[in-house]
């Protein structure tokens, strides 16, 4: 998708090229300044908008999936199935969890990125804590019918 809005906008930056060569960039100053707005049109500003939600959406629903290949020792795929279901199952918990780690992440970056030596390990954390909590074990040995219930086939 990222690369659809570039390609929608390379004759608009060969434009802006050929205008800052040389001394263009003091002759042109206008017309630079219009091709540089027109990169933040509504279209733009959408389609960013719209990228920026279905990598939530993916991130949202294989947030476990490092915990299902570790802990219970599961295949990529199959672990990427089981943090689907787990996290449609809780969506907008883990919805609400990752927007809060995200603006607690956004403002520790602010003062240098060092904030983000103890926000980062905590967030880590806290996203273990969801999965051994939506799970209700953290061991492989743990595994009950009740914590896992969304593991069963669908069609079953």
């Amino acid at each position: 998708i990222g690369g659809a809005i570039l390609i929608s906008y390379i004759p608009d930056i060969i434009h802006l090229v050929r205008l800052t060569q040389g001394g263009g960039s003091f002759t042109h100053q206008e017309e630079i300044k219009e091709i540089i707005f027109s990169f933040f049109a509504m279209k733009t500003i959408l389609i960013f908008i719209g990228v920026f939600l279905i990598y939530l959406f993916i991130t949202l629903i294989w947030a476990f999936k490092n915990h299902f290949i570790v802990i219970y020792n599961l295949q990529a795929w199959p672990a990427m199935e089981m943090s689907r279901k787990l996290a449609m199952r809780n969506f907008i918990e883990l919805l609400a969890l990752f927007i809060v780690m995200g603006l607690i992440i956004i403002v520790s970056a602010l003062p240098c990125g060092l904030g983000l030596l103890f926000t980062l390990p905590w967030m880590i954390g806290a996203t273990y804590s969801a999965f051994a909590q939506m799970t209700g074990s953290d061991q492989a040995y743990d595994l009950h019918q009740q914590g896992f219930d969304f593991m069963k086939e669908e069609n079953a």
